[in-house]
Parts: structure tokens; C-alpha cells; sequence
């Protein structure tokens, strides 16, 4: 199965160090493969590097998408991260 998301981020500090590590830590610990656009940028969510790399702020749009068994789990736990008001 595959499932996908258009979201702005609103964590405050955006796509940094915390955040990734708990979508890094999600993608581990399911069946699926996550991956993050930001226009022509893709990040994947068992990178760090390639996430952070993207350089994701507040306010930035991105697309979240993800395959595989535990798809729609993933999508909405990582939609979680990237919208939470409190900087994780």
C-alpha cells in the first residue's frame, strides 16, 4: 500500500536533528519505506543525512509519502513530528 501527504511544517525548529531522529526511528521500526519532498529534494526516512540535508523550516511545504504495510501508520505518525508545536 502506498499513502502520501502535502503538509507545512509547523514544528518550530523544522526538519532538524530531534525531529528526523524520531521519523529515522519510525521508518526502523516498521514495514515501510518514508520518504520526504520538498519540490525537487527527496530525503529518506532512514537517512539523518539525507533529511537533514534538505533543509526543511517552518512554513516549508512538503510532501510525505510512504509504502508498504504499515504505510498510513507511518504517514500520520510522521505528519505528527512535522506539525507538532513543540519543538521536539
Amino acid at each position: 500500500m502506498a499513502v502520501e501527504n502535502l503538509v507545512t511544517v509547523t514544528n518550530p525548529v523544522g526538519l532538524h536533528a530531534r525531529p528526523v531522529a524520531q521519523i529515522v526511528e519510525l521508518a526502523r521500526s516498521l514495514e515501510v519505506v518514508i520518504t520526504i519532498n520538498k519540490g525537487e529534494t527527496v530525503g529518506h526516512g532512514h537517512s539523518t543525512l539525507s533529511m537533514l540535508a534538505m533543509g526543511v523550516v517552518t512554513g516549508d511545504e512538503v510532501v510525505v509519502r510512504a509504502t508498504g504495510k504499515d504505510a498510513e501508520i507511518a504517514v500520520q505518525e510522521v505528519l505528527a513530528v512535522l506539525t507538532s508545536r513543540e519543538p521536539s
